[in-house]
């Protein structure tokens, strides 16, 4: 007979083989961590060290002239009246705007006067941490749940609170000596405003995110971390802190799947895979290298997700709330790449540094940016800009645990197809299962349209109002009239993939996506990429238990389709011609231009097309197959 604590073990088991594997982050005891943290925590050179005399004209001047730009400008207020829009309007605009552009100016002033010392900026920068200590709260009304913070009750420790003051940590940490000298009131200050802030809330309350398996998690402990390590607390509570930590990483880490796919999307990568390497890099900086997760598979996996769902142009195998187009940070990117020994990584961070360098931008710039990342870049950067270049096109990608599947003509090409299962249920998810996305030349032909901007519904019960998030407006079927629901139930079954030298094949059964009122038994998806043709077969096998209405094969594109004859619609991308080919028995087309309302979809895009391609049958068995082929 089977004892109760080996089936425990057995579940254990069972549980870490799907959500991933079991971390060594929780192992640690408050003994442990007094035995291996260091006495003090000096990672990088500060402020008027030689160190930052040493990086390229071409590179610094791009920063010293992004900080005489704003020099000497009014440090904006965040009014009452703008904070209280979001809960009025629903609308995030005016007021990020406000606050990005006052954390950005800061940060820009910090990283020219590290690389010119001359101290022409630092009035500056003490006006504008001044100003930021001033504020009543840190962090976004989105964040927020009230009108207006109520900062005599709580200071409520969001991601953007938690970046801010990383932010004004690591400027402490660099001018300290430089800011004593102009006041001996602004070190102390600061050290005031984290501690109510950030240090003391975080050991008094268990907010949601200490708990959670998104990115928050890791966002806000990197920041946190970095606080803490950087602050003027006692020892022991340093290292109580460090345990508070370790604990919410451990979920967060234990959560992630052993492929180490991001479910938020390439898009969130940055600040979820790349957050976490920020909390691992620090602790094994202020550990001496006990606290390494260098040499874990996951951990590895992780940081090589971001370059094999690349595609070129800036643009990324992407679902859920991710846009089609990420501008990567080349330094979190390259140094995640040396901290595991990934070649491949630390490659693929060349592709932004040269876009970067060549229009004449910020090298340290791109999702994720931070004035602790930016101190890392320029510490490593001799080795970045000696990096030589290399696109990591792999030519076949299975992640089984995302349920991701892309595949190029050959490696190194930008060509190729990309196709996702998993479940309506995920982190910033769109309902999007047995979605498909097909590339030529680095852009997508068939698109994953991506998320419109946030606003007061996106994180609501009414999030899947909006047409992004609804599987019609996805490359996936409306089956009998009925669309994909939300919900970690619903969900891609029996998927296969195939990996062959002249083709690739992946096939899901999508039936388990739609509810009951789909009256579907199966409805098996199949995708097959032909190599050496550039020809792509798709075909839809189902099965349904009664026919309720017509039932339709949906193509997102940003191309104008247009009818050439019955049977076929050509698309033009890139000055080439594709044949979208299908049996004209078997379905009818119908082609309608979506009105882009959303800024930011409307520059990603120009436009898109729906695709119908409506069943005619009313068969319960069916098989349906249609095909993309280059005419030119």
């Amino acid at each position: 007979m089977i004892s109760m604590k080996k089936i425990l073990c057995i579940l254990t088991a069972l549980y870490f083989s799907v959500s991933g594997m079991a971390s060594s982050l929780k192992q640690w005891s408050a003994t442990e961590l007094d035995r291996i943290l260091g006495t003090e925590f000096h990672p990088y050179p500060v402020y008027g060290d030689k160190a930052w005399a040493d990086v390229p004209d071409t590179v610094r001047n791009v920063y010293i002239r992004a900080a005489e730009k704003v020099m000497h400008t009014t440090w904006e207020s965040l009014p009452a009246t703008l904070f209280m829009e979001f809960a009025a309007t629903g609308s995030r605009d005016h007021y990020q705007t406000v606050y990005f552009d006052k954390r950005k100016k800061l940060n820009t002033l910090v990283m020219g006067e590290v690389l010119e010392r001359k101290g022409r900026f630092l009035p500056d920068i003490v006006n504008g941490i001044w100003s930021v200590c001033e504020e009543s709260w840190w962090g976004l009304p989105a964040h927020y749940n009230g009108n207006l913070p109520d900062v005599q009750k709580n200071q409520t420790v969001a991601i953007y609170a938690s970046q801010t003051a990383g932010d004004l940590a690591w400027a402490q940490y660099l001018f300290k000596k430089e800011l004593d000298s102009i006041s001996p009131q602004l070190n102390p200050r600061i050290q005031y405003e984290l501690k109510r802030r950030i240090l003391e809330p975080c050991r008094k309350e268990t907010f949601w995110w200490m708990t959670a398996e998104n990115n928050w998690n890791p966002w806000v402990c990197s920041n946190w971390l970095a606080v803490a390590l950087l602050s003027d607390e006692a020892r022991h509570t340093k290292i109580e802190t460090i345990q508070q930590i370790l604990n919410s990483l451990d979920i967060f880490y234990s959560f992630y799947p052993n492929d180490g796919g991001c479910d938020e999307g390439p898009g969130y990568w940055a600040n979820a895979s790349g957050a976490l390497f920020d909390c691992a890099y620090l602790l094994y900086r202020a550990t001496n290298g006990e606290i390494d997760l260098s040499k874990e598979e996951k951990f590895k996996n992780m940081g090589n997700f971001i370059c094999r769902v690349y595609m070129g142009q800036n643009r990324f195998i992407n679902h859920g709330d991710a846009s089609a187009k990420t501008n990567l940070h080349p330094g979190i990117v390259f140094n995640y790449g040396r901290f595991i020994g990934s070649e491949t990584l630390k490659s693929f961070a060349t592709v932004r540094r040269d876009e970067l360098i060549s229009h004449g931008q910020p090298l340290a710039t791109g999702k994720g940016e931070s004035l602790g990342r930016f101190i890392y870049t320029f510490y490593y950067l001799k080795e970045l800009l000696a990096q030589s270049t290399s696109i990591p096109f792999e030519r076949d990608v299975y992640l089984p645990d995302l349920q991701l599947f892309a595949t190029r003509c050959q490696a190194g090409s930008n060509k190729g197809l990309a196709m996702k299962g998993g479940h309506n249920d995920q982190s910033h998810n769109h309902n999007d299962v047995g979605s498909y996305i097909v590339y030529t030349d680095g852009d997508p032909l068939l698109v994953d349209v991506g998320p419109e901007a946030y606003n007061g519904k996106t994180f609501t019960s009414e999030r899947y109002t909006i047409w992004t998030t609804r599987s019609v407006y996805h490359n996936a079927p409306i089956i009998n009239g009925t669309e994909q629901a939300p919900g970690k139930e619903y969900k891609a079954t029996q998927l296969k993939a195939d990996r062959q030298k002249r083709y690739a094949s992946y096939s899901l059964d999508v039936a388990q996506a739609y509810p009951a009122k789909a009256e579907v038994v199966k409805w098996i998806r199949s995708a097959t990429l032909l190599r050496n043709k550039n020809e792509l077969k798709f075909e839809e096998n189902y099965q349904l238990k009664s026919y309720q209405a017509p039932s339709s094969i949906i193509l997102m594109t940003c191309v104008e389709p247009i009818l050439l004859s019955e049977g076929t619609i050509g698309l033009s991308l890139n000055g080439k011609t594709f044949q979208l080919a299908y049996n004209p028995i078997q379905v009818k087309p119908e082609i309608e231009k979506i009105e882009l309302t959303d800024e930011g979809l409307q520059k990603m895009w120009g436009n898109i097309y729906r695709i119908h391609l409506q069943i005619l049958s009313d068969a319960l068995t069916n098989q349906i197959q249609y095909t993309i082929k280059q005419t030119y």
